[in-house]
């Protein structure tokens, strides 16, 4: 079924049914519920509408936007859900929602691609997720079978790459990254405290971060499931390489010789961590 709001002007209530329902709002501040179903939902560009989800209403798109500074803001409201519990996920530049376990979600599209896109405060039960608090709320992004461009956002996000070789990049916050099997491009962001996790099958992995505060921010590189003795320890050109699961798997830390900043690294085994300066001394001593 298809709702749209006739008069221009004027603010609409619009109300989809059990189906996979679009509705269309007008130029007003109008307010669209889509229930049941997988729906459409756009309330018009340049107004401040209203969402409103609950538990039960599937998978629905949210495709709305505000080209005049802090002049519209939207609002999605999610119904006797609380934020503590909501899951926010990056899929490409969409924002996906997860309020109310896996059989709901909300996806705003291109909220990533420009700000106008994310002029949109989120409402839960007892608080509300400004514009400005969603710069850092905590991301979930997920790569897929092939190789992919997976990115963060200001928070502490976690990413975990698919299959194939992709190109990970955390930016802002404390990111955990996994890239996962593949050949992949991880770089968490700079001045932040990253931590790279590493298993048997991921493949040949290149990190590329850094620190130019070594006292305040140190990444974490973590080898799951193996013992320090495992180890060894090698370099190519100006990159550190360590292999511990045999020689298909690596981690090559990038520029590790020549640039003092991509030093701002630990190492952490099953067995026992290497602090900043242990590296340092096992690096400056590989023949």
């Amino acid at each position: 079924m298809e709702v749209s709001g006739l008069a221009a002007a004027q603010d609409k209530i619009l109300r989809g049914d059990d189906g996979d329902d679009t509705l269309r709002g007008s130029n007003g501040n109008d307010t669209l519920i889509g229930g049941a179903g997988n729906d459409m939902l756009m309330g018009g560009i340049n107004s401040n509408d209203l969402y409103i989800f609950a538990r039960g209403h599937g998978h629905d798109t949210v495709a709305d936007a505000s080209y005049y500074g802090n002049k519209f803001s939207d609002i999605l409201r999610f119904e006797a859900a609380h934020s503590k519990d909501a899951v926010f996920s990056r899929l490409g530049n969409d924002l996906v929602v997860n309020a109310y376990g896996s059989e709901d979600t909300v996806t705003v599209s291109r909220y990533f691609q420009s700000s106008g896109n994310r002029s949109v405060d989120f409402e839960f039960s007892g608080k509300t997720l400004t514009q400005e608090a969603m710069k850092t709320v905590s991301l979930k992004v997920q790569g897929g079978h092939n190789g992919e461009l997976l990115q963060g956002w200001g928070g502490h996000d976690t990413l975990t790459g698919g299959n194939g070789d992709d190109k990970i990049y955390g930016f802002g916050g404390r990111d955990t990254i996994i890239g996962g099997s593949g050949d992949d491009y991880l770089e968490g962001g700079i001045n932040t405290e990253d931590t790279y996790i590493f298993a048997a099958g991921h493949g040949k992995n290149i990190i590329s971060d850094g620190s130019v505060r070594m006292d305040a921010f140190i990444d974490k590189l973590v080898f799951e499931s193996v013992k320090l003795a495992d180890a060894d320890f090698s370099r190519n050109e100006n990159n550190l390489v360590i292999r511990a699961f045999g020689l298909e798997d690596q981690v090559s830390i990038s520029n590790y010789y020549s640039d003092s900043q991509s030093q701002a690294i630990s190492l952490v085994f099953a067995d026992s961590a290497l602090s900043l300066l242990q590296v340092q001394n096992i690096a400056q001593n590989i023949v």
